[in-house]
């Protein structure tokens, strides 16, 4: 079969496309919180490439899907037509920052209002009439329907749960944290230790002291004063090839200062020290948002 040719389905009140929040093969690994769709105003497309631009940011991020959406609105459903939207839209790209990943030019908007990531070839697309064009795409049909990230399973289902709740208003930090599982489960990690005892789900609301300081505590991906000059965009590869593997907090193990506290977290974050009294402020700002989570969490007589 001709990779380019789309698998033609369409619509029945029994099959899976009919519910884009769940996969569509009905597998979902066991144990975990679907991560995908979450909710009308939040979705994941890291795995399209969403977030493999230059100048990522979540202004220009979100202008471009919306030109993208609009644009593709006018493309005739046929297969060249199609093919010749992906190719121009590439072009005008510009240098991606995975140069080897690739960019889905079909990731556009998706839902009611618009207002999460989606794919513009899904048959529930607007327009795609319940044909599914995703066969037209980089890695085809089938990739999409059954695709995990590695994130399925190396965070367990409490810390997807705080995830998926924490940021359930913002598309943009979520898909960019949830997929960067190094630096989550090392955040957690820290937590656990510092508060020492297991961290759930229930200790942190939304809307409360402590979701709002353990948000601040994972957001230091998108400001963290200590990255490393080649490493200022905030998307990550988290696929586990190898391809771009971060590189080490120091250059060579003579400038290394020893031992050191949150010596994952530091290195998730891409950081580079200079000197020892930089690594030393990192480590105190990091102790900081720890003893703020406590602090929130004990004047709720949660701990």
């Amino acid at each position: 079969m001709n990779p380019l040719i789309p698998t033609i389905r369409r619509k029945d009140p029994s099959d899976r496309l009919t519910d884009p929040s769940r996969p569509e093969n009905g597998e979902i690994p066991p144990g975990v919180i679907y991560l995908c769709q979450v909710n009308e105003n939040v979705s994941c497309g890291a795995c399209c490439g969403l977030y493999n631009i230059p100048d990522l940011s979540k202004d220009r991020l979100l202008q471009l899907l919306q030109e993208r959406t609009a644009a593709f609105r006018t493309v005739p459903r046929e297969i060249e037509a199609i093919i010749a939207f992906g190719e121009k839209i590439l072009a005008d790209l510009g240098e991606k920052p995975f140069p080897e990943f690739h960019h889905c030019p079909f990731v556009g908007l998706i839902g009611a209002d618009l207002s999460r990531p989606g794919c513009l070839l899904h048959p529930l697309g607007i327009g795609n009439r319940g044909v599914d064009f995703r066969g037209l795409s980089e890695y085809g049909g089938m990739a999409c329907r059954s695709f995990f990230c590695p994130t399925y399973r190396n965070l367990d289902a409490e810390e997807k749960r705080i995830l998926t709740e924490l940021f359930a208003l913002d598309w943009y930090a979520y898909g960019l944290l949830i997929t960067d599982h190094g630096l989550v489960t090392a955040s957690f990690e820290a937590v656990r230790e510092h508060l020492g005892r297991p961290f759930r789900a229930e200790m942190v609301k939304c809307g409360s002291a402590a979701a709002e300081a353990l948000r601040k505590f994972l957001l230091l991906k998108f400001h963290w004063p200590f990255q490393r000059t080649d490493g200022a965009n905030p998307v990550n590869y988290f696929f586990e090839d190898g391809l771009y593997d971060r590189k080490p907090l120091f250059s060579d193990s003579s400038s290394s200062p020893g031992p050191w506290k949150y010596e994952r977290i530091l290195f998730e974050l891409e950081s580079a020290f200079p000197a020892a009294d930089s690594l030393c402020r990192a480590q105190e700002m990091i102790t900081a948002h720890l003893e703020e989570i406590e602090a929130a969490l004990k004047k709720r007589c949660i701990l």
